[in-house]
């Protein structure tokens, strides 16, 4: 690979209120985003570049207590994320592109845009059966939501050599999924922590 650039952007806060004698409500937002653009080389071959635009805003919302032996924890979160980027391999500079008539660039795949939604309510809770014993129980349902628009190597390949008619034809993708997570776990401090 040549050498690439990635600049990448982050942003975070925490905010915590004492909303009763050992009980805080906790908000944590934040802000992501990455830009990469890459060349790659496969044999002779130069490929890309590699285009990718990345950015995703998150929500969590904890209230959380602390009540003598236990320890318990609840929780949403909700987030936003978008993805577009493209990749061509160039091949009309290499002698074996030049000798077939073959276009400067191939394009593979493009992503116009790619778009995940999320949510999840979760919790979480530890009893202390003594100083060094503890239990733990927790689980966490989530919901996301995808969906993308894009073309792949297939018809960019066959509109690049004339064989179909542009412009590329496109894919388009919807789909949601649930999903349920659980813990259970014991701890055990085997030194003085």
């Amino acid at each position: 690979a040549e050498k690439g650039k990635f600049p990448t952007y982050s942003v975070g806060a925490q905010l915590d209120v004492g909303v009763a004698d050992g009980v805080t409500l906790t908000y944590i937002p934040s802000y992501f985003y990455l830009h990469n653009r890459t060349f790659y080389w496969l044999g002779s071959i130069r490929s890309g570049p590699y285009i990718s635009h990345y950015s995703q805003t998150n929500h969590e919302l904890r209230l959380s207590g602390d009540a003598g032996p236990l320890k318990w924890l609840v929780g949403l979160n909700g987030y936003t994320g978008t993805t577009r980027g493209s990749y061509d391999i160039f091949i009309g500079t290499t002698a074996l592109g030049t000798s077939f008539g073959l276009p400067s660039f191939l394009p593979q795949s493009s992503v116009s845009r790619l778009r995940n939604k999320g949510a999840a309510i979760f919790g979480e809770t530890t009893y202390s059966l003594s100083d060094t014993l503890r239990l733990t129980a927790g689980g966490r349902y989530s919901y996301t939501h995808k969906k993308a628009l894009g073309n792949s190597l297939p018809e960019g390949v066959l509109v690049a050599l004339g064989v179909i008619p542009g412009p590329v034809p496109q894919y388009t993708f919807k789909r949601s999924f649930k999903h349920f997570d659980y813990k259970l776990g014991v701890e055990y401090d085997i030194a003085d922590r």
